[in-house]
């Protein structure tokens, strides 16, 4: 079995086609073939010797890998990311991989005011010799989350935004006489609607009452437009 995956990895090679020009055959020597459905298996086997530090919590979602650190001063928390930063990429460079510094950013949650610090040499982290960016914005794995106090603000707007764009879908495709029915847009908002904005819902519990209830109205939008109901008809059960 081993010669034999040996051999899938070893000899592969690529060219680029512009028009009616191709380039030279060249060698490909890091990385899975893409689209192999063993190639998932055979990467995961790379990562799972990625080094774990106690105190700190290494999330993996295929070739995304996020840090997480709490500590009670900032002084501490960059010394723990620093060592993770470094730990990390001595690994990557025994397989013969590299982080995309360009696309790591850092992010600092915290209700002290100590975010102008970020910006001094002494609290900058390094990667590849590069310094990682300081950020009040990241998405990652489809969540958007805001520094420095995670009110989960702009993630809601996001889904919000996105929930009525796939609205305006419903609309475009459902009429009083002609156009999908009843059945078939209920089914348009379960697929595509209500998985979009209830994405991730586990983790922002902590957003506020009122953020909340913006995902509510889309819902409840939605609705009145699959079940044909007019923007005034209620959406709570009478009392």
């Amino acid at each position: 079995m081993l010669c034999w995956i040996e051999q899938f990895l070893q000899n592969r090679t690529y060219q680029v086609l512009v028009g009616n020009s191709k380039s030279q055959h060249k060698e490909i020597k890091r990385g899975v073939p893409q689209g192999s459905c063993l190639s998932p298996t055979l990467f995961n086997i790379i990562m799972s010797d990625i080094p774990h530090t106690d105190g700190i919590i290494i999330g993996e979602y295929a070739d995304d890998i996020a840090i997480f650190i709490t500590s009670d001063t900032l002084e501490d928390a960059h010394t723990k990311a620093q060592s993770a930063i470094t730990s990390l990429e001595t690994w990557a460079n025994r397989w013969c991989l590299r982080f995309n510094t360009a696309k790591t950013k850092c992010m600092c949650f915290t209700k002290k005011r100590i975010l102008e610090k970020l910006t001094e040499p002494a609290y900058q982290l390094k990667l590849n010799q590069e310094t990682i960016e300081w950020t009040k914005k990241m998405r990652y794995l489809g969540v958007t989350l805001d520094a420095p106090t995670l009110t989960w603000k702009l993630h809601y707007e996001d889904m919000v935004n996105e929930g009525i764009k796939r609205i305006n879908i419903m609309r475009a495709i459902s009429g009083t006489t002609w156009g999908a029915n009843t059945e078939l847009l209920l089914n348009f908002y379960k697929i595509y609607i209500r998985t979009k904005i209830s994405y991730a819902i586990p983790a922002t519990t902590s957003a506020c009452h009122s953020r909340k209830m913006t995902l509510e109205r889309v819902q409840n939008a939605a609705m009145r437009v699959a079940l044909g109901a007019r923007k005034s008809s209620p959406s709570s059960p009478p009392s």
